[in-house]
């Protein structure tokens, strides 16, 4: 089978299970192979082994935040070229927001929106 015909793999990191859960299913349903972590570090350390295309992840998360994550992986050569969408139930809008991610969406997430901020960026690194 051909990289073309595989389904393009996407990483969530979020300590809420009920949300790991929703979004399991929906980018599922979208075509999408998913890779779930409860906390950051569980994530980094299933980038080095999963290679997704894309990652979403919470923005407030015990021990490791979301925008400590994003930070992490724009910083190794091997990740940077990753697109990076963290979801929040804060505005992306406050001063001490994370600028490194390639998109931030709040919570609850509108599925449809952040399917086609995937897809979007998705396509904008394979290019």
């Amino acid at each position: 089978m051909s990289e073309l015909m595989s389904e393009p793999q996407v990483l969530v990191i979020d300590d809420e299970e009920h949300i790991l859960t929703l979004l399991r299913h929906e980018l599922g349903d979208a075509g999408y192979e998913v890779f779930t972590a409860q906390s950051g570090q569980e994530g980094l350390k299933l980038l080095r082994t999963a290679r997704p295309q894309a990652i979403i992840t919470d923005l407030m998360m015990p021990e490791m935040s979301g925008s400590e994550v994003t930070q992490r992986i724009k910083a190794d050569p091997a990740t940077r070229h990753l697109p990076v969408i963290i979801l929040s139930v804060l505005e992306a809008s406050l001063p001490d927001q994370p600028v490194a991610a390639d998109a931030y969406l709040t919570k609850p997430v509108d599925i449809e929106k952040l399917l086609k901020t995937l897809e979007t960026l998705m396509q904008t690194q394979g290019r």
